[in-house]
């Protein structure tokens, strides 16, 4: 597999990435939601959505099942 792009952020510091053949989502340890076309000649989001209201530091990997993506917060 060859680089296609990169992508540095500040705010993202650690983060797990769960990939298919046109997907990429990126859970990044704090709290948000990417998605990505790996596909794509640059990198542009086609979604972003956050998962908590407030600020919070994550580090477990989200755990898709079926149509469900489950993920772990700080209380919930």
């Amino acid at each position: 597999m060859r680089e296609r792009w990169t992508w540095v952020s500040a705010a993202v510091i650690n983060a797990s990435i769960v990939a298919s053949d046109d997907r990429v989502l990126v859970f990044t340890a704090g709290g948000e939601l990417i998605l990505l076309d790996p596909r794509a000649e640059r990198f542009e989001p086609l979604s972003r959505q956050r998962l908590f209201e407030r600020d919070v530091s994550l580090y477990a990997h989200p755990a898709p099942a079926d149509t469900a993506l489950y993920v772990r917060g700080p209380r919930q």
